[in-house]
């Protein structure tokens, strides 16, 4: 079906040179530009702030994981992300970035750690309140 929607859209001599998208998803999604986008909220005096997201695509079950360490002012003192293997679905997509980045967080720092996160489920179902 590709090649069909390449042929519409390219000439033969464009398709020969090799100067053409290789893949189009087409557009993006649409983003409201009134909406409020929220800051994380500042860490405690004496505290360092971790901010964790974990995302996970159904299509293809891809899973990634990423994280911002920040310190009592304010600071980025360590970012990361990694690709996750053997997810099922966004919760345990969202505990496993929380479960890896708190480890990376406390090996990086003596400060105790206050996590932040967007999923309430996933902190629930590790401290226990789940």
């Amino acid at each position: 079906m590709y090649s069909m929607q390449s042929a519409k859209k390219y000439s033969t001599k464009e398709m020969i040179k090799g100067k053409m998208v290789v893949l189009d998803y087409g557009e993006g999604p649409k983003l409201n530009p009134l909406a409020r986008v929220l800051p994380w909220p500042a860490a405690i005096s004496g505290v360092t702030a971790l901010s964790v997201d974990g995302s996970f695509r159904e299509e293809d079950e891809t899973a990634v994981a990423g994280m911002i360490l920040r310190g009592p002012d304010g600071s980025v003192i360590f970012s990361a992300y990694c690709y996750l293997f053997n997810c099922n679905d966004a919760l345990e997509a969202e505990v496993h970035a929380l479960m890896i980045n708190l480890a990376i967080a406390r090996q990086h720092m003596e400060l105790p750690v206050l996590v932040q996160s967007d999923s309430s489920t996933a902190l629930s179902c590790l401290s226990g309140s789940a």
